[in-house]
């Protein structure tokens, strides 16, 4: 189990040993008790540790109450995305994907298991958009690896008419990202498709 995907994504920084109280799904504890706050290729993709897991699920709980209680963030990637299981359903074979950028709550057709040992290996880029990633690290390489507590956010939100390119990308504090990301997700919930929104900025 896992391996695939151990042998495939470089660690770039090793988390530590960490014992979960009640591991919601299978795999939990083989991959995240080894590897809590572990970090993937140069940041790309990272796993949480129980602090932040916890962090995690109160910021996208904040940005979509109906998910409250319901989910276990286990992971995030470089854009500060965070991948979730359903833990009032263990038997669901899915994933979520929680985008602070879009506002967007996808469901990915994989258990926790596949998602590490199938899903981030043959549909890398489809799940961590990892050919942008490359694109914006061949430019800050300084930046690398990112930090647990950093991604790389868009100055002006999608959700808000943002461009997704590399110029509208700067590296942030994911906390604060989420923090005003979930506000924005929070007040555009309810507005009319079509509904003009300028001049806000992420600082």
């Amino acid at each position: 189990m896992f391996d695939r995907f151990l042998t495939t994504f470089s660690e770039t920084r090793q988390g530590g040993v960490i014992t979960w109280s009640d591991p919601p799904q299978r795999g939990w504890h083989e991959l995240m008790t080894a590897h809590a706050g572990s970090t993937f290729e140069g940041g790309l993709y990272r796993l949480h540790e129980p602090t932040t897991s916890l962090r995690a699920d109160q910021v996208v709980t904040e940005a979509h109450p109906e998910l409250r209680a319901k989910v276990r963030c286990f992971g995030y990637d470089w854009l500060g995305r965070q991948f979730a299981i359903d833990v009032t359903a263990p038997e669901d074979e899915s994933v979520r994907m929680i985008e602070p950028g879009t506002g967007e709550v996808l469901v990915l057709p994989a258990s926790f298991v596949a998602f590490h040992d199938s899903l981030l290996l043959d549909d890398r880029d489809a799940a961590l958009a990892s050919a942008f990633f490359a694109s914006w690290a061949a430019g800050h390489r300084d930046a690398l690896p990112l930090k647990a507590d950093r991604c790389v956010g868009y100055r002006v939100p999608l959700l808000l008419g943002g461009d997704d390119d590399l110029e509208n990308l700067e590296e942030t504090d994911l906390w604060v990202y989420w923090d005003i990301s979930a506000q924005l997700i929070a007040k555009t919930r309810d507005l009319p498709p079509g509904t003009p929104i300028t001049g806000a900025r992420l600082t």
